[in-house]
């Protein structure tokens, strides 16, 4: 038995980050997307807004970033054997920064890479460090890395299925479309 305690099928973002960086608090979302970004130009007028319209002094300290964060998933395992061959199966359809956590009542397995993943400063205090053509260069990449992370899940799941079986993976309590995180 294997059950999923969190997931995220990988997005495309744009983060506002608080004035205090070391408390991790504060800050806002300008964009988060699951799906590719086809126009940059909208999420390029409205970050120049939230930054004409709140002003340098209002925003000191605060950094604007474009992150590509990759699929994540966690999951609690009946067992440690079966961890391990889903930490096999993880790795071998690249997301290789996948590892066990193995406590006294849990079994835990994180699937993730890093391989995948953008982190970009857009703007500081802010003013823009970034042009917008370079931006629509940032957010193509992005889209790139993205469809990349959907081709992992894609293979991450048919070889689980594969080597698990389908009724492990959750396939028979899935909807048509749906993958088995997102229930």
């Amino acid at each position: 038995l294997v059950v999923t305690t969190s997931s995220c099928s990988g997005r495309i973002a744009v983060f506002l980050g608080g004035a205090d960086p070391a408390s991790c608090k504060g800050g806002e979302w300008l964009l988060a997307s699951h799906e590719r970004v086809d126009d940059a130009a909208p999420v390029w007028a409205e970050l120049a807004q939230t930054l004409a319209t709140r002003g340098p002094d209002a925003l000191r300290g605060t950094l604007v970033t474009l992150l590509l964060e990759p699929f994540l998933l966690h999951a609690e395992c009946a067992d440690a054997d079966t961890a391990q061959r889903i930490l096999t199966i993880a790795r071998g359809a690249g997301f290789r920064e996948s590892g066990l956590s193995l406590g006294r009542r849990r079994v835990m397995v994180q699937i993730r890479t890093t391989a995948l993943r953008l982190d970009v400063p857009l703007a500081a205090d802010g003013r823009l460090l970034v042009a917008e053509d370079y931006f629509g260069t940032l957010v193509d990449l992005a889209n790139g890395r993205l469809a990349e992370n959907h081709r992992r899940v894609a293979r991450l799941w048919a070889e689980l299925r594969s080597g698990l079986g389908r009724a492990c993976v959750g396939e028979d309590a899935a909807g048509a479309g749906e993958e088995p995180w997102m229930l």
